[in-house]
This record gives structure tokens, C-alpha cells and sequence, in this order.
């Protein structure tokens, strides 16, 4: 929507490294009290959203606190559920390079099957009054034609699910190009963000599988050059005439 200065590093670290961190307690089965902590973490959100007055018609509902928690119950139950409680070395000798990606092929299925909803969901449904797969800002730019587009699908489906007045009332958008309210932690990139935070849990499934030094740098050297090369192709190394952007608003800056 609009680009800012953090829009590569803004999805913070801590989203990828807790979880590398802490699957090892999900994976034991200490997930008792996982949706209690999930719970937790988006009622203090909701608190936090507060500060500027209780006012129930007007509280925004998700947050940076309350996408934390939805993330994060969601991925943490999952490894909770698939997860084996111990491993051995596969004996068919071309897998057994594969063995920590292929421990998590329940938790890859799922994740992936989650981008393709956000990816259907983002490029394919039908907005009302706005052009399929839009993007942008909506308000001022193309001389107002798609005023409000704001976001496209992603934010017509919090607008018509939360309603305009529990979603935040100031993006970025709003200071350039005169746009309605748009949230950036929406229900549309909680898709993004699970699949995020599932990329930390494989980075610690390499803590388990390989008790070498270089063979976990070399994997997870591997990993993120991966990724990047996979974000260059999808934005097309430019700052906006990618298929899909780097941009935080709409939570594509993995």
C-alpha cells in the first residue's frame, strides 16, 4: 500500500525465533497451556487498544499483541499434534538429507495449503466496486477510481467481518492518499504470519537433527537464501512492480 523504511525487517525476528526456540517444549507435549496462553496474549491486546478510550463501538479488535497470539496458538497446537516425541535415522539413504523437513511433512501440508487461501483469497475473490487483485491504497490514487479499495480483499474482508469501526483507523495509507481504515494485523495476514512463524519451527527442527555448528549454519544459510530468492522472483526486485510486493501493510514481507 505504502512502503516504508522497515517493510523488509519489520515482521520482527522475534516471530521466527521464539518458535525455533520453543518448538522443542511444543513438540514434548507441554501444550496444556497453549490456548490459555494464546488467550492471554489477545485479551491484553485488546487492553492495550484501550489506552485511547473503552469504547466498544469503536475498539479495534486485532493488534500486534493479538496476531501474536492467534499465530502462535495455531502453529504451537500444531507441532503439539504432529510432532514425534522422538526420531530415527531414515534408513533410505536419499531422504536421510531431508529427515528434519521431512518430520514436519503434516505441519508443510497444512501451511502451504494456508498460502494457497491467502493466495486465492488476495488475487481471486471478487471485491464490489474493485478490480480483482488489487493492492493499492485505494483513496487518492488513480484519481480517486478506487476510493475504497484500501487493501483490496484483504481489507474488504476484515471491514465486512470486523466492520469499519474495529479495524485501525490510521494507516499508513491515510497520510499520502486520503484512504478509509485499514488493518495491518487483519484476519487475511494471520494467514502469512502462521506460515512465518511454522519457518521458525523448521529452523529449530535443525537444532535437533544436526549437532554440528556448520551443519546448521550451512541449513539455514540455505533456507533463507531460499527465500529471498523466492521473494526477488515474486516482487521482481523492484519496489513495486512485482506481482506481490514487499510491503508490511499487507504482511508480504517474509
Amino acid at each position: 500500500i505504502v512502503h516504508r523504511g522497515d517493510d523488509l525487517c519489520k515482521p520482527r525476528w522475534g516471530r521466527l525465533l521464539v518458535p525455533a526456540t520453543r518448538h522443542l517444549e511444543w513438540a514434548a507435549g507441554c501444550g496444556s497451556r497453549l490456548p490459555m496462553r494464546s488467550f492471554l496474549l489477545f485479551l491484553l491486546g485488546l487492553c492495550v487498544n484501550t489506552t485511547g478510550g473503552a469504547q466498544l463501538q469503536s475498539l479495534r479488535v486485532f493488534g500486534v499483541l493479538q496476531r501474536f497470539g492467534v499465530v502462535y496458538g495455531v502453529v504451537a497446537c500444531l507441532t503439539t499434534l504432529f510432532t514425534r516425541r522422538s526420531y530415527g535415522q531414515s534408513s533410505i539413504s536419499w531422504t536421510a538429507p531431508l529427515q528434519d523437513v521431512l518430520v514436519l511433512l503434516p505441519q508443510w501440508l497444512i501451511m502451504l495449503s494456508l498460502v494457497a487461501v491467502h493466495c486465492f483469497l488476495v488475487f481471486f475473490l471478487d471485491v464490489p466496486d474493485c478490480p480483482t487483485g488489487y493492492l493499492g491504497p485505494g483513496g487518492r490514487q488513480f484519481d480517486g477510481q478506487y476510493r475504497g479499495c484500501i487493501g483490496g480483499a484483504s481489507g474488504y474482508i476484515d471491514r465486512l467481518i470486523l466492520g469499519p469501526s474495529h479495524i485501525y483507523q490510521n494507516p499508513t495509507a491515510a497520510q499520502v492518499y486520503g484512504s478509509g481504515p485499514f488493518d495491518p494485523e487483519g484476519l487475511v495476514g494471520c494467514l502469512l504470519s502462521i506460515f512465518q512463524v511454522f519457518l521458525g519451527v523448521q529452523a529449530g527442527t535443525i537444532l535437533g537433527f544436526h549437532r554440528e555448528w556448520r551443519d546448521r549454519i550451512y541449513r539455514w544459510l540455505t533456507w533463507g537464501s531460499l527465500a529471498g530468492v523466492i521473494g526477488a522472483i515474486l516482487c521482481l526486485a523492484s519496489k513495486d512492480n512485482g506481482w506481490i510486493p514487499v510491503n508490511k501493510n499487507l504482511w508480504y514481507s517474509l
